[in-house]
């Protein structure tokens, strides 16, 4: 366990982002299995946090053309969450090193090694092509995490996947449906002509 948990810091130079992607190359797909899901949205904004180091703050949210009515959506939880607790993960990614990604896979009762302010580790849990998948409360089905990164591999007993926690960034969700009702307003979604540019949150990582 300890092997697992000594990564969980961010590597000194931290991770960088490349730049900013347009939001209409984005498409939000239904689906249990990539290759035989339908399209049901595409984005035309993406709000995320100020700066260009990904390490607790690896986390966007997706302003969509249209509402997607065929996926009922999750909460997002805002109380925290604690060494020890047993969450849910779901993704895309592979079983393994040459695992094949497309598939929804789901792991239960996957256990919380680490907890900082901005971000979270779990056991084995994901893998290549996973990223972006949530960790949720198994419970109440609420949003805990965002997965960031991993590793050193996909299998195994050192095995770590860090998450983004959610409950640090409501503001960030706040800003996300401000947007939506600012687009709303101006005609921008369902026909209009999107922002020129994705929007980037005002704020930085949490403290």
């Amino acid at each position: 366990t300890s092997r697992t948990v000594e990564n969980v810091a961010c590597p000194a130079k931290g991770v960088q982002m490349l730049g900013d992607r347009d939001p209409s190359s984005l498409a939000i797909a239904v689906g249990d299995d990539v290759a035989s899901t339908h399209r049901v949205a595409r984005g035309i904004a993406v709000v995320a946090p100020a700066g260009v180091t990904l390490c607790d703050a690896d986390i966007a949210i997706i302003v969509l053309d249209q509402a997607v009515t065929t996926a009922k959506p999750l909460p997002v939880r805002t109380r925290g969450v604690a060494l020890g607790d047993r969450v849910r993960t779901v993704g895309f990614g592979g079983t393994g090193v040459a695992g094949v990604v497309g598939t929804k896979l789901v792991r239960e009762h996957v256990r919380v090694l680490s907890v900082t302010a901005a971000e979270l580790a779990v056991a084995e849990a994901t893998c290549q092509g996973g990223s972006g998948g949530p960790a949720l409360d198994e419970t109440t089905g609420e949003v805990i995490g965002v997965v960031s990164r991993g590793g050193p591999s996909c299998e195994g007993p050192g095995v770590h996947n860090i998450y983004t926690r959610v409950d640090g960034f409501t503001w960030l969700v706040d800003e996300a449906f401000a947007k939506v009702a600012g687009l709303d307003r101006d005609g921008a979604r369902d026909g209009g002509a999107p922002p020129r540019a994705p929007p980037r949150g005002t704020k930085q990582k949490p403290p």
